[in-house]
């Protein structure tokens, strides 16, 4: 488990503070609690959530994977640090990948990432932003084109009803 500790650390000690939150949770019973993490609150924490990625994943025997909001009803409680270290702020969505760990054949626990997404959701709303600005603006400059190229189009016509005019003032 130190080892694992020592792993997890130097992990989230290349990432982004509020970006990654990795925990190690071992079976006990009927029950899991997390015995390794980046997030020293969690350490010793049992989720029913949490248990039950465990679960589906040691039953399927590959990852599990979904996208929440850490404040969800139905997908995660709220946050057990209250720290600042805290890696998954409340409301920030995630996407969470709960993988089985199985050792010599053993099924002993899981290893949960969940890594934030609000840097796409941050792009995807300059995006959004973006598409609204030109869905705004590219119809009036199109209007302003047609209206120049009538104008344009009419001149010949209004030059020669001045030509018509002056010939039949004659």
């Amino acid at each position: 488990i130190e080892s694992l500790q020592a792993l997890i650390d130097e992990i989230g000690a290349t990432r982004p503070r509020n970006d990654i939150e990795i925990n190690i949770m071992l079976l006990q019973g009927h029950r899991s609690a997390i015995v390794a993490s980046n997030v020293p609150d969690n350490i010793g924490a049992n989720s029913v959530y949490e248990h039950r990625d465990l679960l589906a994943a040691l039953e399927r025997g590959e990852p599990i994977t979904f996208i929440g909001r850490d404040d969800d009803s139905g997908s995660e409680p709220p946050p057990h640090a209250s720290s600042p270290d805290h890696y998954i702020r409340p409301g920030q969505r995630f996407i969470s990948i709960t993988t089985p760990l199985v050792a010599n054949g053993r099924r002993m626990g899981s290893i949960n990432t969940k890594l934030s997404l609000s840097e796409i959701d941050r792009e995807m709303s300059r995006i959004r932003g973006g598409i609204l600005l030109l869905g705004a603006v590219l119809p009036a400059v199109a209007l302003l084109l047609f209206l120049w190229a009538v104008q344009r189009g009419l001149r010949p016509l209004h030059r020669l009803a001045a030509e018509i005019g002056q010939v039949g003032s004659a």
